[in-house]
């Protein structure tokens, strides 16, 4: 089956109500952890994608850094996930950890701003290939 998603904000403190530090919480999520809104946000992917589906992921995959990227991803059962980026994705761009993440041996040396503009995979193998880097 093919699939799509977006705007996850796997993460983002602030539109999770119970811990924004955001006055206006109208806009917030409404979960009283982050751990359980990202609970929530995997399982409700992982419940749906199976593991050999094949899943475009529209932006804003995650917030705060490539840690959340990796963790996020690796909670994903899906193999095929492919990302294109979004507005929020730019605060990760000029880390040098992410091109694990975005490129395989063919794209090893692509600029990251052009990669912007292709689909990327975010394949399982590559995500532990970064994970393991990092260790």
């Amino acid at each position: 089956m093919l699939y799509f998603g977006s705007d996850t904000h796997y993460n983002h403190s602030n539109i999770c109500k119970g811990v924004s530090s955001w006055k206006d919480k109208n806009g917030c999520r409404d979960f009283n952890s982050l751990q359980e809104m990202n609970d929530t946000i995997v399982n409700g992917i992982n419940s749906v994608v199976k593991e050999n589906d094949e899943f475009y992921f529209l932006g804003d995959f995650a917030f705060s850094g490539v840690d959340s990227i990796i963790e996020f991803r690796s909670r994903l059962k899906c193999k095929n996930i492919n990302f294109i980026y979004g507005n929020h994705d730019d605060h990760v761009m000029h880390k040098a950890e992410l091109r694990a993440l975005e490129s395989d041996e063919k794209n090893e040396r692509a600029d990251l701003r052009e990669l912007r503009k292709e689909t990327l995979p975010l394949k399982q193998e590559i995500i532990q290939r970064a994970s393991a880097s990092r260790e």
